[in-house]
């Protein structure tokens, strides 16, 4: 004789709870689901392989302009980052227009407007293609644009001033005024070359 909870009886059988059977038809469900969706998927590849070709296709060419999109971006720094590479040595080039740049600069900026800057770059190689580029212009657009031009053509330190000359003029940093042998802005410190000064872009 066995024992089973408080009764005695002949033999032991313990019927799986309720929940127990609906979770194991669930189960069998949602197998069998999958086995026939996986079937007609095979079946769906095998009527269209030209449509399948064409998908693939599309998502390569979508994964290969998104990398080529990433390492064509230009990355940029903040106006106090281009102070010490401007005291380093690197270029600033300046791509507003002619009146922009006049009307105020960065010391030793050298101006070629956006437009000119696919044809005018070739100038630039000799002497700094591997040497650091800040480029600027107003707000930070325009010149992401043209370090990017820069960089597809082989420079190889180019960067952009992040928010442009408007950031520049937050830190309280100088610009140039051309025809005039002061800065427009004082610093609040040392800002890079020199002192306030001016000097026309070369």
């Amino acid at each position: 004789m066995a024992t089973c909870g408080k009764s005695t009886v002949s033999g032991c059988y313990t019927r799986p709870p309720f929940f127990g059977l609906l979770a194991t038809g669930f189960r069998l469900l949602r197998t069998r689901t999958v086995e026939a969706d996986m079937n007609r998927f095979l079946e769906f590849i095998q009527a269209h392989p030209y449509l399948l070709t064409a998908v693939i296709a599309v998502a390569v060419a979508a994964i290969v302009v998104e990398l080529r999109h990433r390492k064509g971006t230009s990355s940029a720094v903040g106006p106090l980052d281009a102070v010490r590479l401007i005291n380093s040595g690197a270029l600033v080039l300046d791509v507003r227009s002619a009146e922009a740049f006049a009307g105020g600069h960065i010391i030793d900026a050298r101006h070629i407007a956006a437009d000119d800057l696919a044809k005018e770059a070739e100038s630039l190689k000799k002497k700094y293609r591997e040497k650091p580029v800040i480029v600027c212009c107003d707000s930070g657009m325009t010149s992401a644009g043209a370090a990017n031009t820069l960089k597809a053509q082989g420079f190889s330190q180019v960067v952009n001033l992040r928010g442009g000359l408007q950031a520049w003029k937050q830190e309280n940093l100088p610009l140039v005024i051309d025809g005039s042998d002061k800065a427009s802005d004082k610093p609040s410190g040392k800002s890079g070359k020199g002192s306030g000064k001016g000097k026309n872009a070369k």
